[in-house]
């Protein structure tokens, strides 16, 4: 069976925010691009609606900042409907850089990472290498939140949002957890 400890249900309430973090508006804001073309159909949505309606050009007009909000919200909803959340006490079994080139010719370093433990359980993702601190090395424990249906966790959904005690540090592609609550992953990552 997987070493897997149950969280309190408000110390997983801690973790799995229901409103937007910081670093999860920042994942969906993007950088000038994003912006840039979500302040073209803001500003094309509300000439439009101008004339016809003018709350629907209030709304339309202030679309560029709260869609991203939405968009985390919704995305943070899903993970907060698990009846039972734990933390697996993993390690580290594989880590791979590899350079990747984005759509917009930048090569940036990704880890290809998979965690496991003696159970047989395992977990592959993959995260850019400029979002974390140190270097993620095979050993080293690896604290995972998960989402079951049953107490014994014999079969879970792994959060792709991993903390690596040795770097104090989360490695994953999308922020799900409030990472200003590390604190609350800290004792049980000794």
């Amino acid at each position: 069976m997987p070493r897997v400890q149950r969280l309190p249900r408000n110390l997983a309430e801690k973790l799995l925010p229901a409103a937007a973090t910081g670093d999860q508006f920042k994942y969906y804001f993007g950088g000038g691009d994003a912006l840039l073309q979500r302040l073209g159909i803001s500003l094309a949505a509300t000439v439009l609606a101008a004339n016809s309606n003018a709350l629907l050009a209030a709304v339309a007009c202030t679309a560029w900042v709260w869609v991203p909000l939405v968009q985390c919200t919704r995305r943070n909803l899903g993970v907060r409907q698990a009846p039972i959340v734990g933390l697996w006490d993993a390690e580290v079994l594989e880590a791979e850089y590899v350079l990747q080139q984005s759509d917009d010719f930048k090569t940036d370093e990704f880890v290809q990472i998979r965690v496991g433990d003696g159970s047989g359980a395992r977990l592959a993702f993959e995260a850019n290498a400029r979002s974390f601190r140190g270097r993620v090395e095979p050993g080293q424990r690896a604290v995972v939140l998960v989402l079951a249906d049953d107490d014994r966790f014999l079969r879970f959904k792994a959060i792709k949002d991993v903390y690596i005690p040795e770097l104090d540090a989360f490695v994953g592609d999308y922020p799900f957890l409030d990472r200003s609550q590390v604190r609350v992953l800290r004792p049980f990552a000794q």
